[in-house]
């Protein structure tokens, strides 16, 4: 079935620390997983992040700008916070992120079975990374034609350009990765997963995890912040 990532992960930036709450009770056990998507909200902290696993992550995500109000109480308790939604379905070619720092969507993205799900208007440093080498490699490797190439694209948004490039670069390549089939986001989520945690998808399933049971990311009352500080109590 291949890889099912559901996750968020917040780095409060050196803010992990307990707002004193009520006292909450209603967690159902604490669990080591190999299931990064569950149905119930497993949370678990790890150095100064918060990581939360719930396969309702997928349906909370949005290109919209507006924050939606799990990531509006999430800024709130931690004040410029980084927040990195992650989704990938192998089973169905899905794969996405939605990039948040300082209160402000940096980024949201996400394809599946070879269509756009989210794309906003935004353009996040790696993709104009990839579009500078790639498009300096190809200008290079085919000099006869640049002045052709460079013609095609001088109107073109960078992100029309990336398109441009990655669907170049498949044709003469064949390396399956274009801006819509989903490999390019996973390549950019497996970069995204390090920066985090220092260590690749997998280690994941060696934290110990505190699963609310019944609890998902989609439900109107979630009080977020409530479930995060109970696991600061117990596990930090």
């Amino acid at each position: 079935m291949g890889l099912k990532i559901c996750l968020t992960i917040v780095d409060t930036k050196g803010k992990l620390e307990l707002v004193k709450k009520e006292n909450y009770s209603n967690f159902d056990a604490y669990v080591k997983t190999e299931n990064l998507a569950p149905k119930d909200i497993h949370i678990t902290t790890y150095k100064d992040k918060v990581i939360i696993l719930n396969e309702s992550v997928n349906e909370i995500i949005s290109e919209s700008k507006h924050l939606n109000k799990i990531e509006e109480d999430i800024n709130l308790e931690f004040p410029n916070c980084e927040i990195a939604h992650i989704v990938q379905y192998d089973s169905i070619n899905m794969a996405g992120y939605v990039i948040i720092e300082n209160g402000i969507k940096l980024r949201a993205k996400c394809v599946a079975n070879d269509q756009l799900y989210l794309d906003d208007d935004n353009f996040s440093d790696f993709e104009r990374r990839t579009l500078n080498t790639t498009k300096k490699a190809i200008v290079e490797a085919y000099p006869k034609i640049a002045n052709k190439i460079l013609e095609a694209i001088k109107d073109k948004t960078e992100k029309e350009e990336l398109i441009y490039f990655l669907t170049f670069k498949n044709k003469l390549l064949k390396d399956n990765v274009t801006y819509y089939n989903g490999n390019y986001e996973i390549e950019l989520i497996h970069k995204i997963i390090p920066y985090f945690i220092e260590g690749d998808w997998s280690k994941f399933t060696e934290f110990d995890y505190m699963k609310f049971k019944g609890k998902k990311l989609k439900d109107e009352n979630l009080d977020i912040v409530e479930l995060i500080n109970y696991v600061i109590t117990k596990m930090k």
